[in-house]
């Protein structure tokens, strides 16, 4: 795995509240434009940072279909192709990952509610499976999966199951290739609908996770289950919110403590905060960060974690017109020291709004990003790979 290399900037570098730390410009930025509204579902680099697989869900016109992209250090398309396209035909929505080798696993389904799950063999077609996800939906009208994550013991699903009476019911599931459960635990139910689930499966065999519902938030929950589905822990995080809360990110710490990362929206003012929250095996808080740089922070990804820091990757962006409208998101890369805390920022100036889906250190000592790219006066994204060398 690339790791960062925690500098001596660390040790001098202020930290200022309402302006990033350093304003930089891309070495290097590519778009890919796709017809429709694509996002970075996955993203693989090679072991030495020269070349990179994306996998993207692509949505146009009601049709949803999945591409993969594999670039070279410097942004060169090496091959970019549409995959499984008559198995997401009718398909509304599409969680694809990559496994190992050359195989690549899609959960899917429709509005309907039904859902389905293949693995595909990309070097040998003949040997790729493709399995209803029956058990999961027994006894609802509905199904939604909304996180899905390659786990030592399976496949871990979440999302929710709605009943006749318009109950749903938000779930995690372990299941093997053949779509069959190997266990299932069921969070709790409710009129409101589940709309993300940030997952991370955990080297015990379980998982933390954390729901983003359809409705305005009173705080952050996150849960996490052992080996076995049992539920050891459900705590909120302590967030005051108004309108937004979510966690977007998770890593694991060699000595078990979990990271969580995200943002939420205080009462006062109306802004999107960074938050990063350390949480121990037993659900205990080990310490808390809030950070903000210009109107709005969100972070997005945890691209680095050991015990002496983090690295972190979101936007930054000023206040629209609308309440909680974000203007103008640059790309925000952020290295936190443990344990006291401190954090500086790098801001990546670029037109248009930049969302970062993931990251990784180059070797050379800079850092690499590939997330959305959503054009000026455009509501459709593309996709774009960005490398920035900071120079201290």
């Amino acid at each position: 795995m690339l790791r960062i290399t925690i500098i001596p900037m660390l040790l001098t570098a202020a930290s200022f509240s309402d302006i990033p730390d350093y304003t930089l410009e891309w070495d290097m930025m590519q778009i890919y434009e796709f017809d429709g509204s694509a996002e970075v579902e996955d993203f693989t680099a090679s072991q030495r940072g020269t070349d990179f697989r994306v996998l993207c869900s692509v949505h146009s016109g009601g049709s949803t279909g999945v591409w993969i992209l594999e670039l070279s250090s410097e942004g060169a398309v090496l091959n970019r192709s549409e995959i499984a396209s008559d198995v997401l035909s009718g398909a509304d929505w599409v969680l694809p990952r990559f496994l190992t080798g050359n195989t690549v696993m899609l959960v899917y389904g429709t509005e309907e509610g039904e859902a389905g799950m293949s693995v595909l063999d990309m070097g040998c077609p003949s040997n790729s499976s493709d399995v209803p996800l029956e058990e999961i939906s027994s006894g609802s009208v509905y199904l939604k999966v909304t996180a899905a994550e390659p786990s030592n013991s399976g496949v871990i699903i979440a999302g929710e199951t709605v009943t006749e009476g318009y109950t749903g019911t938000f779930f995690v599931a372990c299941i093997n290739s053949q779509g069959e459960i190997l266990w299932k635990n069921d969070l709790g139910s409710g009129e409101v609908g589940c709309a993300e689930t940030c997952l991370l499966p955990l080297q015990d065999g379980g998982c933390i996770l954390s729901n983003l519902y359809d409705v305005f938030p009173s705080d952050i929950y996150v849960h996490r289950l052992n080996g076995e589905g049992e539920s050891l822990w459900s705590i909120p995080l302590g967030f005051e919110c108004d309108l937004h809360a979510s966690i977007n990110g998770f890593a694991e710490m060699e000595n078990g403590d979990v990271i969580c990362t995200g943002s939420y929206d205080p009462p006062m003012p109306d802004q999107f905060r960074g938050i990063t929250v350390c949480l121990d095996p037993a659900g205990g808080e080990v310490w808390r960060s809030i950070d903000w740089y210009m109107d709005h922070t969100s972070f997005k990804v945890i691209f680095d974690c050991h015990e002496d820091g983090l690295a972190l990757a979101g936007w930054t962006g000023i206040a629209g017109e609308y309440m909680l409208e974000v203007q103008d998101r640059d790309a925000l890369i952020a290295i936190m020291q443990i344990p006291d805390g401190r954090m500086v920022g790098f801001s990546v100036r670029e037109d248009g709004d930049q969302i970062p889906a993931a990251a990784v250190s180059l070797e050379q000592g800079g850092f690499l990003v590939m997330g959305e790219h959503i054009p000026e006066n455009s509501e459709d994204s593309d996709i774009f790979m960005g490398r920035v060398f900071p120079e201290l």
